[in-house]
């Protein structure tokens, strides 16, 4: 999924038209480009607030990117974005961190080749 995200799309739309659109609210880590910026969004999906939300984006060579604020906390059925220009084509992987209690947690699901470049 991560090498075709194009079919990935095509896939998921297929299935929609042949069974209907999920009707839960998707949650997790999701990307999307548009010319040379990356959204990175995270959405709360749990039964429980997440705190000191951050959000990042890895560029290739890994270099990093990372929000300026902190979200205090994300409670659940929120939703928080940040927006990073990414001047490099290539690879790009989003990443979010949280706390829950005393844990921390870190999403790295989302991979994103980043081809639409300005």
């Amino acid at each position: 999924a991560a090498e075709r995200p194009d079919m990935v799309t095509e896939l998921m739309d297929l299935l929609d038209q042949s069974i209907g659109e999920d009707p839960r609210r998707p949650y997790g880590l999701r990307l999307k480009a548009a010319g040379d910026q990356v959204t990175v969004t995270l959405v709360n999906g749990s039964g429980v607030t997440w705190h000191r939300v951050r959000l990042a984006l890895t560029l290739p060579r890994g270099r990093r990117l990372t929000s300026r604020r902190e979200v205090a906390q994300l409670r659940p059925g929120e939703e928080v974005s940040a927006t990073f220009r990414v001047p490099v084509r290539g690879l790009v992987t989003g990443q979010a961190s949280f706390r829950t209690g005393k844990r921390r947690h870190t999403f790295r699901k989302a991979r994103f080749h980043q081809r639409s470049l300005a």
